[in-house]
């Protein structure tokens, strides 16, 4: 990055700066001078303190005098310091006319800022292509470690409320041939509003996903689908999600018996996205009827089914 160009100056303010830079640079010249005589007193003023203690050390003078004699050091060391100060007043207030008219110094046409890169990776996104001026803070390039991706869930908070870091996550529909594992790094705790694609408002969470092994052909902004494992088990009955309705305040569904659907009423233990598992009121084995329509009643003959539950 380099320094800013200054910007274009009218006639008058530029003779007007130039006028101050005049008066300026006397200023330091003067400032010069008095520096000079400065030093020549404190010469003389630190000789003179020298002598009189020598003198005062042979009893030929006074304690008084040798006092004095060290008061006028301390006075000429002061006024070299407040004629040096003098001098880097003007010369500040010349370089900042210098400035203001364009004319760096050439310690300043160098003054070029690198900059580091923060951390290794690769640059994901260049966000400014051309030059031009910038503003302290702004974002000039994206960078990332491919190797170490998260992946960010959108989940309904209902659904969030049950899950656990440490959960099982199954990566699906990323582009490769089979699916990616992770685990539940983080659940924010804040959850924010999402339209559907029905137009409904839905509260969401970000759960954040850490992947086991990242492939090398994903990278940042990819689309994921994910499947978090809330809960697992062994020899767990289960009918699809379709198949279940509510029925006077309980879950129901129609089993096929005889060609013809018959009303049951069943009771849920844990739920997914497609299946659901049902803990009593049917049996494996049992066909059961998907999508109930308003025409599917209790006695109702079946001509067909096409699914029947394992």
């Amino acid at each position: 990055i380099e320094p800013p160009v200054p910007g274009l100056l009218d006639e008058r303010t530029r003779r007007e700066a130039k006028a101050r830079l005049a008066a300026a640079v006397a200023h330091a010249s003067r400032a010069n001078a008095a520096i000079e005589r400065a030093q020549v007193a404190r010469d003389a003023a630190t000789r003179e303190a020298k002598r009189a203690q020598t003198l005062f050390e042979r009893e030929a003078i006074t304690a008084a005098e040798r006092d004095q004699a060290a008061d006028t050091e301390q006075l000429a060391l002061r006024d070299l310091a407040a004629a040096q100060t003098e001098r880097a007043s003007a010369v500040a207030e010349a370089d900042a006319i210098r400035a203001q008219l364009g004319e760096a110094s050439p310690q300043d046409k160098q003054r070029i800022v690198t900059v580091t890169a923060p951390i290794s990776g690769r640059v994901l996104r260049v966000v400014r292509d051309s030059g031009g001026p910038v503003a302290t803070g702004a974002p000039l390039v994206e960078l990332g470690d491919t190797q170490s991706l998260e992946v960010v869930v959108d989940v309904l908070s209902s659904d969030a409320a049950r899950i656990h870091p440490g959960m099982p996550v199954a990566i699906e529909a990323w582009g490769g041939d089979k699916n990616l594992s992770g685990t539940v790094a983080e659940i924010e705790p804040s959850a924010f509003t999402r339209i559907s694609a029905l137009g409904v408002e839905e509260q969401r969470v970000k759960v954040i996903v850490g992947l086991s092994e990242p492939p090398p052909t994903l990278g940042d902004g990819f689309r994921v689908e994910a499947r978090i494992f809330t809960w697992q088990g062994t020899n767990v009955l289960t009918i699809p999600t379709s198949a279940v309705f509510r029925d006077h305040g309980r879950w129901a569904v129609y089993a096929v018996e005889g060609g013809k659907a018959r009303l049951r009423r069943i009771e849920l233990g844990h739920r997914g996205r497609l299946d659901v598992e049902v803990v009593s009121g049917i049996t494996a084995g049992e066909a059961v009827v998907l999508h109930p329509s308003d025409r599917i009643r209790d006695g109702v003959k079946l001509t067909r089914y096409a699914h029947e539950t394992p």
